[in-house]
């Protein structure tokens, strides 16, 4: 949003790991030297071990890019894997059929590529990301592949790259001879103070920021502050930083915008759950996927009992008034909006049949603008929910919409598949999702359902069912918001979950395609789950800032039929 603000042809802040950003800093590159000695000098292990959010990743993608093309390369992201699973995973990930069903069989496949490799002059690189999930026995069994060789040197060189934890398995008693092969290993650590500014600098200009922008050295030290010099840390604080500062006007980041930026950060932290680096909240595959099944379930349960919303204060209301006001005091704003262009949806159904002479003619479903007009406070939940809606399947009026109540409503998108999904109130977070959310607010009546439908420079603009179209200044609009909004979505078109991991599976090629189109795939659209498509998709949770899981949760299926393109309506 901030981007054509600042003169950015990209942000400078994105947390996938891009190797175009990477930093320089003096333990970064003392790590980078020495991998790339271990590799020319064939040492066969190198371990790297750092903190969550140090720019590991980022490490690693930098070395990918600046490899010989002579270095044949395996990389594995998610090495939860039994020790058959991991050597055929090794195997497939250097381009070979991998399909054996024996150790024996696995390993005399690579040996005969790794042999034909070294006679045409290459070298071999097995790169295991997130190593500290690796079991005892997996970790073993990557020891015997350090037994490939031929008198000269080794056949295979192996990067493991982990979190501390790593450090604390290799020195178990049992993997003393793991640990004995080690010939580099070196731990990545944050930035120092004096670092952060030079870094902040660097991702500025690489971005291509034409701007003059300057983080004062007071704005400096919050962000060390909250960051503690993980650059993970940092991008977050930096990019909330650039948005407060391009709600306000400026592109001077001053102390008191980095703090506005870090206690917004703060909050959205409190309000769900901390995800800091720094406190490494450990990743449970089986626990993700069980609340993926249950949230869903859960939240239809909620809303059919009047919707379980967070209480935001009613300072909405009277920003909304004090802006109205001010707006006739000083001038008119033009209100005029093509819907079908800019909000990318529906057309409104604004017209109804010609009513029998006498008649009282029928209140329209929707006003001319499309939103679902309602009398009361206590109607809006449901006007907001038929006006978001709408966007994503017309509604018809011979449906006795008026007269229906909210769990008919929830039971209408359940049967067109439509997903309801909470949304922190969070406007990076609503930035990077980029789509039409209902949110509430309490007043005397009640709670008052709003939809934020599109974001327009430095103002939202808003459909109240009970008041019609409105206009609010983004940052006081921010300013007010608490918890959680919901967005409305469609998932994938004829994405049956949860898809087969043994075998082929439509889902599965569906996803494939999906990920191909994003240049992210490249292998064949099988409808088979291997690490190939495992990859992909960590690629593509990278590239949009989400927890680099691997795992097909709702966020990940939100933004992938997003980028499907498939009726999905957009704030921007």
């Amino acid at each position: 949003m901030y981007l054509s603000f600042f003169g950015f042809k990209e942000p400078p802040f994105k947390l996938a790991p891009d190797p175009r950003f990477f930093f320089s800093s003096k333990k970064h590159q003392e790590a980078f030297s020495h991998i790339l000695y271990g590799l020319k000098e064939r040492k066969g292990f190198i371990v790297i071990t750092g903190e969550v959010g140090t720019g590991k990743t980022t490490l690693c993608r930098l070395l990918l890019s600046k490899l010989d093309p002579s270095i044949r390369t395996a990389l594995l992201f998610n090495p939860q894997l039994t020790q058959l699973e991991l050597l055929q995973s090794i195997n497939q990930d250097f381009g070979l059929k991998g399909e054996g069903q024996t150790k024996k069989a696995l390993l005399d496949e690579l040996n005969r590529f790794l042999l034909d490799l070294l006679a045409q002059g290459g070298n071999a690189l097995l790169i295991i990301d997130e190593a500290q999930l690796l079991t005892t026995e997996c970790l073993e069994e990557i020891r015997l592949l350090s037994n490939l060789e031929t008198d000269q040197s080794k056949l295979i060189q192996i990067l493991l790259i982990g979190q501390p934890e790593l450090k604390e398995t290799l020195a178990k008693h049992e993997l003393r001879q793991l640990r004995q092969r080690i010939s580099i290993l070196y731990e990545v650590e944050p930035l120092d103070r004096e670092e952060i500014a030079a870094y902040i600098d660097s991702r500025i200009e690489v971005a291509g920021g034409k701007e003059k922008i300057s983080f004062a050295p007071k704005a400096i030290d919050r962000i060390f502050a909250f960051s503690n010099g993980f650059p993970r840390l940092i991008n977050i604080a930096a990019d909330q930083a650039l948005l407060a500062a391009y709600v306000a006007n400026t592109t001077s980041i001053s102390e008191s915008v980095v703090q506005q930026a870090v206690e917004e950060l703060k909050k959205a932290d409190a309000s769900h759950g901390s995800r800091l680096p720094v406190q490494r909240a450990r990743r449970i595959a089986s626990l993700a996927w069980g609340l993926a099944v249950a949230v869903p379930v859960l939240l239809w349960v909620f809303l059919w009992n009047g919707g379980l919303f967070p209480r935001g204060p009613a300072r909405i209301g009277t920003v909304q008034e004090k802006t109205l006001s001010e707006v006739a005091a000083s001038k008119t704003l033009t209100e005029t909006i093509d819907l079908k262009e800019r909000v990318g949806g529906a057309p409104a159904l604004s017209s109804q049949a010609a009513s029998p002479v006498g008649s009282v003619p029928e209140k329209p479903l929707f006003d001319p603008d499309g939103i679902f007009r309602v009398d009361t406070v206590a109607q809006t939940e449901k006007g907001a929910y038929l006006t978001l809606a709408n966007l994503l399947s017309p509604l018809s009026p011979q449906e006795g919409w008026r007269e229906k109540n909210m769990g008919e409503v929830l039971g209408w998108l359940r049967e067109k598949n439509i997903e309801a999904t909470p949304l922190p109130l969070n406007l990076r977070k609503v930035l990077a999702f980029n789509s039409p959310l209902l949110y509430s607010f309490r007043e005397e009546a009640g709670l008052h359902y709003q939809v934020l439908i599109k974001l327009e420079g430095e103002e939202a603009l808003i459909f109240d069912p009970l008041e019609g179209r409105k206009r609010v200044p983004l940052r006081e609009l921010t300013a007010a918001w608490k918890g959680s909004g919901i967005v409305l979505w469609r998932g994938l078109a004829g994405l049956a979950l949860p898809f087969r991991r043994s075998g082929p599976d439509p889902a599965v090629q569906k996803i494939q395609e999906v990920l191909l189109k994003e240049g992210l795939y490249v292998g064949p659209t099988d409808g088979l789950w291997g690490p190939q498509t495992a990859r992909a998709l960590r690629f593509f949770q990278q590239k949009e800032g989400l927890e680099e899981d691997g795992l097909f949760g709702t966020e990940t299926h939100l933004l992938l039929a997003k980028r499907s393109g498939e009726n999905t309506p957009s704030l921007k």
